[in-house]
């Protein structure tokens, strides 16, 4: 089987890597001279190991790494592997670590309409009319990526838009964030009108001659319509979640750091882990914002498993006095001081718990 020669990426056994290679083994052990489900052969590997910087082949076994060593050595395993790749000097890397990410937001951007680098006005429109034409009736289209920048010198109104969606009300955020476009149905629903004020930082632009809103949403004024966009159910979080986990694992990465993670988005996360549709592994920061969340979460223990653990993350560098001593009151457990390092409120922006 041929592969191009790019960097191969072996997807969920990083772990499996580093322990295998710790091991530092030299050839195939009696253990490993049973079938490997895949070998890999004539790689670039790169092992992140002192004692075998790089290897040239390896055997994969029950989605497990179970050797990597020379391409002759390799040859006494390839009899009784069920699939052998040759990705032709490509590099083979373990799976990358992603320290910062905000896993439900990269999944919304694939579920929502995608318009970046669309040009002019009716391409965009043409993209909403055929969202609209799947969507059922009263359903939110949501769409980003218009670039409210290149687009600020011709701004455009939404009658075009209001007329490719009547039945739905449509929020297309821009870009860069300073700027939305909504139609009619969006505007009429956040009882926006022309006798509507801007508020404070933002601005809703209108029609020189009549004074009536054009759809345009400028700064905070895009509250004005995104607040009464409906919240999210735990459904379409796990569906979003699994694409932005589809999207990591292609580019590479198989563990993330996920910030700010609500209640919603933990009940979505364990679900998914359940169902084994998870396939990364998760380090988790709570909001520190959700005041019951911290509290609830406050009252039992860690949540460490093999695919999530948990800690919080504050937004402030200060933590309130309450919230600090809830933390010392938890870290006290002797169940807490066996699993963590001690902890210092001046030290970290974030608290490991």
């Amino acid at each position: 089987m041929r592969m191009p020669a790019k960097i191969f990426t072996m997807i969920r056994t990083w772990t499996a890597v580093l322990i295998s290679l710790v091991t530092g083994v030299a050839g195939p052990s009696r253990g490993q001279s049973r079938q490997s489900d895949l070998l890999i052969l004539n790689a670039h590997v790169v092992t992140m190991n002192r004692q075998q910087p790089s290897a040239e082949a390896i055997a994969v076994q029950g989605g497990r790494i179970v050797w990597v060593g020379s391409n002759a050595e390799a040859q006494k395993l390839s009899a009784g592997a069920s699939r052998i790749v040759d990705v032709h000097g490509a590099t083979v890397l373990p799976g990358m670590i992603d320290a910062h990410t905000h896993l439900l937001s990269l999944g919304q951007s694939l579920l929502k309409l995608n318009l970046k680098g669309v040009a002019t006005e009716r391409e965009a429109i043409a993209r909403v009319k055929q969202k609209a034409a799947a969507a059922a009736a009263n359903e939110w289209i949501l769409g980003w990526g218009w670039d409210e920048g290149e687009w600020a010198s011709h701004y455009p109104n939404n009658a075009a838009l209001s007329a490719a969606s009547s039945q739905n009300p449509v929020y297309l955020a821009g870009l860069h964030g300073f700027a939305a476009w909504a139609n009619k149905r969006a505007m009429d629903i956040a009882g926006i009108t022309k006798e509507t004020k801007d508020p404070e930082n933002g601005k809703i632009l209108r029609d020189e001659k009549t004074g009536e809103p054009t759809g345009i949403l400028l700064n905070r004024a895009q509250e004005l319509v995104a607040k009464h966009i409906p919240p999210m159910t735990v459904a379409q979080a796990k569906k979003a979640l699994a694409l932005g986990a589809e999207e990591c694992v292609k580019n590479g990465l198989t563990s993330i750091h996920e910030a700010q993670v609500t209640q919603l988005m933990l009940d979505a996360y364990r679900e998914l882990i359940r169902e084994k549709q998870m396939p990364l592994r998760l380090y988790a920061m709570l909001d520190g914002a959700d005041n019951s969340l911290v509290e609830e979460w406050l009252k039992r223990s860690p949540e460490m498993t093999r695919n999530i653990s948990l800690r919080f993350a504050r937004s402030s560098c200060s933590p309130t006095a309450r919230w600090a001593r809830a933390v010392r009151r938890c870290l006290s457990r002797t169940t807490m001081r066996r699993k963590r390092r001690a902890w210092s409120p001046r030290r970290k922006r974030q608290y490991m718990i």
